[in-house]
């Protein structure tokens, strides 16, 4: 046996050493046909996959905590793939793997049926698309966030907590990033117009503005409710962010975060965190009030959100944007145009921006029903009202421990409701991504806070049936 034991060892390095030898040529001919990026990359997510499948949870804090690099691309044709955006569907790819090996998944929340029911008739879309690859990557990318979802709605306290913390870290990097471009923007056409708006690691400023809305509430939460020893740095987190919020002079979404702040004004600790910061921006007001009014930078910020109250020019070519996709949708009321198609048709209808067509209906209904049909937006409706529900739900229990997160995620995601009213932010997929991760995370402690209350409440009955049980033990 002993002289049998090293020749097995032998054929088991060997067998090793061929099949490295067959993985180095496959990359090397990938590195050659493709490219040497994707063939350095393929080991990378080969580890990675196997890790994200044990531990899929880190694989969306490192999505997260990868939004800074959206700068950083690497482009198959028409199809680009960012950092935060490959992880994403490779933790998508993983769960879907877990759930066909295991079998069984949880209830899925009504707001995935929702998005479920919507994804079956988004595919339908290469019926009618004239660019079908478009609407089959949105349908590929969307489902993987699905599932990311799914995951994050299944996840324990702590790893909420750890998403949270994800979501400040990464918008204060972003932050950081915003700011060192400079701020020397400068008005155009009596604000309606800005140069060098802010954008960080994305391509245009209203995304930058998106991702910043769905991570500054989360952020003051935490700098109240975090561990105190972070909280000063959470906090300095928090106000680069709002920073680099008004550097984008992004009008939809500056107003979206003041509902946010409209809703975190339901907790009695933010009202007073608040109204301290309040005073003491009085007090600073009056002792800088020459420099302050003659900030540049605060009076392009001033000058630009006061364009909100000039009606119909504000929005530029918005009004007659809004007024003419009723008539796309009318025109193709089933299946729309497909998704990601919008910019297809947009020049048969007029609207136009330099000659170019624009991308989107500048709403999320309207793009949604314009290209999706009316079906889709029946879901979008559906999906909307039970995330609404499940936040109204979460927010009833005020002495929860969990009540604090919860509200900073309704605050998040309200806010960019409000921006949604006037541009579409799902069409980021680093945006979309996160607001379903933020999705999943309220749906996640809204389902503990009630099993919470749940073991409470058969603690008050046991404790009364005890209670009820002694007289009698007493008398026997």
């Amino acid at each position: 046996m002993s002289a049998i034991a090293p020749s097995r060892r032998t054929l088991a390095w060997v067998a090793g050493g061929l099949v490295v030898s067959a993985i180095a040529a496959a990359d090397t001919m990938i590195a050659y046909m493709v490219s040497p990026a994707v063939a350095l990359g393929l080991p990378f997510v080969a580890v990675a996959s196997v890790y994200f499948f044990y531990k899929p949870m880190v694989g969306v804090y490192a999505a997260i905590l990868c939004v800074p690099a959206e700068a950083l691309s690497l482009s198959f044709g028409s199809f680009g793939l960012t950092p935060t955006k490959a992880i994403l569907l490779l933790v998508g790819g993983v769960v879907l793997l877990r759930f066909v090996m295991v079998g069984h998944v949880r209830q899925p929340h009504p707001a995935f049926i929702a998005f479920l029911m919507g994804q079956l008739l988004t595919i339908l879309g290469l019926l009618v698309a004239r660019d079908t690859f478009v609407v089959l990557k949105i349908w590929v990318i969307w489902s993987a966030f699905l599932a990311v979802a799914m995951l994050v709605a299944a996840a324990g306290v702590r790893e909420i907590k750890v998403i949270l913390y994800c979501l400040t870290f990464a918008g204060a990097i972003l932050a950081v990033e915003s700011i060192a471009h400079g701020t020397s923007q400068s008005l155009v056409n009596g604000g309606l117009a800005v140069t060098d708006r802010a954008q960080g690691s994305f391509t245009h400023p209203a995304q930058l503005a998106f991702w910043l809305v769905l991570a500054i509430s989360p952020a003051l939460v935490l700098a109240m409710v975090g561990r105190p020893s972070l909280r000063p740095f959470i906090l300095a987190a928090a106000a680069l962010a709002i920073v680099a919020l008004l550097l984008t002079l992004t009008r939809g979404a500056i107003v979206g975060f003041a509902g946010s702040l409209v809703v975190l004004m339901f907790w009695a600790p933010f009202r007073r965190f608040a109204l301290v910061l309040l005073l003491l921006g009085a007090v600073y007001t009056a002792l800088n009030f020459n420099a302050i009014t003659h900030s540049k930078e605060l009076s392009v910020v001033s000058t630009r959100l006061s364009t909100v109250a000039q009606g119909a020019q504000t929005g530029g070519k918005r009004v007659a944007i809004w007024k003419t996709t009723p008539r796309i949708i009318a025109a193709h009321p089933l299946l729309g145009v497909g998704a990601g198609n919008f910019n297809t048709v947009s020049l048969e209808y007029g609207l136009s921006e330099g000659g170019q067509p624009f991308e989107h209906a500048h709403d999320l209904a309207l793009t949604i029903a314009a290209e999706r049909g009316l079906g889709a937006l029946a879901m979008l409706i559906w999906f909307l009202a039970a995330v609404a529900r499940t936040g109204v739900d979460a927010l009833r229990d005020r002495r929860s421990e969990l009540y604090p997160y919860a509200l900073g995620l309704c605050a998040a995601l309200f806010g960019l409701f409000i921006d949604s009213l006037v541009d579409y932010p799902p069409g980021q997929d680093a945006v979309m991504g996160t607001l379903m991760i933020e999705v999943g995370a309220l749906i996640a402690l809204e389902r503990h806070m009630r099993m919470r209350r749940s073991q409470e409440s058969l603690t008050a009955e046991d404790r009364g049936a005890c209670a009820d049980a002694l007289p009698s033990a007493a008398v026997s």
